[in-house]
């Protein structure tokens, strides 16, 4: 075999381009499982994708539409393309997926900006042209990585053993951080665009409780008992409206009998939740 046949496809000249890739462990590693490159080649396809797309909702005819407008479902086929062949490999794939999908966001994103931003004393979001749209365009990426979770988790009854505490994590923390902005007026450039998130991550939620109920619904109330102990305040009843409204895709499982159980008992937890607040604001009128 002459050295250009067995160079190729791994000593070939790429001709994909993104500021993040996904390499194979060498790049002239000739054992690499066929499988395991395709799924290489399609991540940096997507990479490149999402990047483009990035780079389109922050352009100047974009940049002040809604990211929900600019993101649809049929506006890019490719990119649709690619999520719906994510979702299917995903059977097989999955840990891999969600890891390097997490590895993506990362490199894209940086939270403790979005927070501090919303926390600075006197300033605003969108007091400077480029605070703002810098968080568009990382609430950009958080859309893109909501949109592979929820394709991805579909499959995650396929994988019993797959750890899910960072998807938990990056999920109800956003509700807990986005009651930050809950005093912004309408009128700020993102504040629907953070609202949009906000939404994603709830959908991932009740994706992930299709076949994780019982650790979904034992963080849920972790969360929620851990509200009610600190003292009243506005903010404190935002982060419990926004983490009750991060349960909303949630979906009562009719089988097997043991889970529809659950769901129905997890419901009379909340029922007798706001039954209790419901008497203590009666009793304090």
């Amino acid at each position: 075999m002459s050295d250009t046949v067995r160079r190729l496809p791994w000593g070939a000249e790429r001709h994909i381009r993104s500021s993040f890739t996904v390499e194979p462990t060498s790049s002239l590693d000739q054992t690499i499982k066929p499988g395991e490159y395709t799924l290489h080649v399609l991540l940096n396809q997507f990479f490149i994708a999402a990047e483009t797309r990035i780079a389109d909702v922050c352009s100047e005819n974009k940049q002040h539409l809604p990211l929900n407008q600019c993101l649809r479902r049929g506006d890019d086929v490719h990119f649709d393309q690619l999520l719906d062949v994510f979702q299917a490999i995903s059977e097989h794939s999955l840990p891999s997926l969600v890891r390097i999908a997490f590895e993506w966001f990362r490199y894209h994103t940086n939270d403790d900006q979005l927070k501090l931003r919303g926390t600075k004393s006197g300033t605003t979001l969108g007091a400077k042209d480029n605070d703002w749209l810098e968080e568009r365009r990382q609430l950009t990426v958080h859309f893109i990585f909501c949109l592979i979770l929820i394709d991805v988790l579909k499959q995650l009854s396929f994988h019993p053993g797959f750890d899910i505490s960072n998807i938990e994590d990056q999920a109800f923390k956003w509700f807990r951080c986005n009651e930050k902005f809950n005093d912004m007026t309408s009128t700020q450039p993102n504040q629907v665009n953070y609202q949009t998130i906000c939404d994603l991550y709830a959908e991932v939620v009740g994706v992930l409780a299709q076949s994780r109920f019982l650790s979904i619904k034992r963080r849920f109330m972790l969360e929620l008992n851990n509200l009610r102990k600190e003292p009243a305040s506005p903010s404190v009843n935002a982060n419990i409206i926004n983490l009750n409204t991060g349960m909303r895709f949630f979906r009562v499982k009719m089988t097997p009998v043991e889970d529809f159980e659950a769901c129905f008992q997890f419901l009379l937890d909340l029922a007798n939740y706001f039954l209790e607040e419901l008497m203590m604001v009666l009793f304090f009128q």
